[in-house]
């Protein structure tokens, strides 16, 4: 069987990026299914690499090269559409080229999607954040457009930037529903992606399967718990993802009484802006920023940590949750989009109302306090499982 997956990652390509390391889960089931018999597997991917095809370990890559000059970087700035169709010719050449049994699509949020319908292949789209949700939810309250557009600084250039990717993200939400109409098949893993995938594609096949988490989850480790409480959260940089609910939170925190805490925020470098929203400083609330870090250093601080907090606006299902979970830390997470799928409320962590940090704080409070009785035993399926079940669903796509 020939599969070819279109994603928005490099995955194992270059094994030494440096920076945000997002997109763990598509390396880690590229690992697994590649070493199964019979699957020949293409990945085709943005990058800046000179070369059409090169096969490495048995794995055909595609680095798509777009921005070839100066002029062309300009076009892409500001002609979406125009850029959609440019981005389309050199996916068919991908499919021309390795002429697959099956086609597997990550995300519905990029352009790589508009390859779906340009042959009778067989192809699924995997469902990862969804555009439209995560636009509706693009402001936290009391947030404006203004806001967000000077966010990155005041610079006439990156309010530029902010503006232009404002314009595209409203774009991407529209051609994701274009995409969504035309989609035959459909994988998700959350009650939520499928209930909103059901509205723009109610004719296409939907398949529950969950995500393989980076490989340095799976190993057992013992938790080495201080006697200081250590908070964590995992952010990247869009307002939704809840920057202003963690400060909001460590404050009520402090006004509780909890002075002996440290919230430490892996994945960005500050929270400046949202200090300066709220107008509560992280210094004053025992948050500290400390940017990207490898998988192996968050799962050091996972083992170390007495709670993990997700304060998202709108999620399909973070990973982070679900590292969280495989190591054994108690979560307080906001019940929004898909995280009910992964958090079960009472049984494997806490579910809070979005923007409420004062549940935040009491369902934190009661893990400090050893108020709880999760059972972390089925919080993950086996990776093998996992991969199983991915290769069953190409069977039953190409059988049809």
């Amino acid at each position: 069987m020939k599969v070819l997956w279109f994603s928005p990652t490099p995955s194992c390509y270059m094994k030494n990026a440096r920076g945000y390391n997002g997109g763990g889960w598509i390396s880690s089931l590229e690992k697994q299914i590649k070493s199964k018999d019979g699957i020949k597997l293409a990945i085709a991917f943005f990058h800046n690499d000179e070369a059409f095809k090169i096969e490495k370990e048995g794995v055909v890559y595609y680095p798509i090269r777009r921005n070839k000059s100066f002029v062309s970087r300009l076009l892409r700035f500001s002609f979406f559409k125009r850029e959609d169709k440019k981005d389309l010719e050199l996916l068919k050449k991908i499919v021309d080229d390795f002429n697959p049994d099956l086609i597997h699509i990550w995300g519905t949020e990029n352009s790589l999607g508009l390859v779906a319908s340009y042959k009778q292949i067989p192809t699924i789209f995997h469902l990862q954040g969804l555009m439209s949700p995560c636009l509706n939810a693009w402001l936290p309250p009391n947030y404006s457009l203004f806001d967000y557009f000077i966010s990155q600084g005041l610079s006439p250039i990156k309010i530029l930037f902010r503006i232009r990717a404002y314009l595209f993200n409203k774009h991407a939400a529209k051609r994701e529903i274009e995409i969504l109409k035309k989609a035959n098949a459909i994988m998700g893993r959350t009650e939520w992606d499928k209930a909103y995938s059901s509205l723009y594609a109610p004719q296409a096949m939907y398949f529950h399967c969950q995500e393989i988490l980076r490989d340095i989850f799976y190993k057992k480790e013992e938790r080495k718990l201080g006697k200081k409480p250590i908070i964590v959260s995992t952010l990247s940089g869009p307002l939704y993802k809840g920057h202003d609910m963690v400060l909001k939170t460590a404050k009520v925190l402090k006004e509780i009484g909890l002075t002996d805490f440290e919230w430490r925020v892996f994945g960005v470098n500050n929270l400046r802006f949202a200090e300066k929203k709220t107008k509560i400083k992280t210094q004053d609330v025992n948050v500290k920023a400390c940017g990207v870090v490898s998988a192996e250093s968050l799962k050091q601080e996972l083992l170390q940590s007495t709670a993990y907090v997700h304060t998202s606006y709108i999620d399909n299902s973070p990973n982070s949750v679900c590292e969280a979970l495989l190591v054994g830390v108690p979560v307080v997470a906001t019940n929004v989009g898909g995280v009910s799928s992964i958090v079960k409320d009472k049984h494997n962590g806490f579910l809070v109302p979005a923007n409420d940090p004062f549940a935040a704080a009491s369902k934190i409070l009661k893990i400090i306090n050893n108020d709880f009785n999760f059972d972390f035993t089925n919080n993950i399926k086996k990776v093998n499982e996992i991969a199983e079940n991915v290769l069953s669903i190409y069977k039953s796509l190409i059988s049809i």
